[in-house]
């Protein structure tokens, strides 16, 4: 999943730009540009985007098995925390 592609949200940046604001930017959340995104959806998008590795999901089995649970409408675990993630942008 691409960011854009998701949010439907495109930064015109520059190559360098994007990798500055990548390194050094919170992510904004996705609900700031579609409100009805459910949080569950939300919450396996901020864990894929996570800066540190260790957020991240473990390996692709892994995060298949959660965009299953999306799937069948289960909740996703475990939730990833904020602190990467800019609230007011």
């Amino acid at each position: 999943m691409k960011w854009s592609r998701v949010t439907g949200h495109i930064r015109p940046d520059t190559p360098a730009g994007v990798l500055l604001k990548q390194a050094t930017e919170a992510l904004p959340l996705p609900k700031f540009y579609i409100p009805n995104l459910p949080q569950n959806v939300e919450s396996v998008l901020l864990k894929v985007l996570a800066k540190e590795p260790a957020n991240r999901y473990a390996d692709m089995r892994a995060f298949i098995a959660e965009l299953e649970n999306l799937q069948a409408g289960k909740d996703v675990w475990p939730r990833l925390s904020r602190q990467n993630v800019c609230v007011n942008k």
